[in-house]
């Protein structure tokens, strides 16, 4: 977990002891119609299962950042996101 933050300057939830990884009630409904996005796409619900993990970890990631709404959301963060995903700093 320190590790995490001297790398990331953030504390990642990697570890998780709850099930729910988002705080931020924007990012919850954005989340959720992220899902009903997928539903209507029809697909399977194994993908739709895993795009919905994968999304909650970069929105858990955004709210690390402090990032408060998806129009606050910048390249750098990506960036950043990108390098906790391939371990670099």
């Amino acid at each position: 977990m320190l590790g995490d933050f001297q790398q990331h300057g953030c504390i990642l939830r990697r570890y998780y002891k709850q099930k729910k990884l988002l705080q931020s009630k924007i990012f919850e409904e954005r989340l959720h119609h992220y899902v009903i996005h997928c539903e209507m796409r029809e697909y399977s619900k194994v993908t739709q299962n895993h795009y919905r993990k994968i999304t909650e970890k970069f929105l858990s990631f955004l709210e690390s950042k402090s990032v408060q709404n998806c129009t606050d959301i910048s390249a750098r963060n990506l960036n950043d996101y990108i390098n906790t995903l391939l371990g670099y700093s």
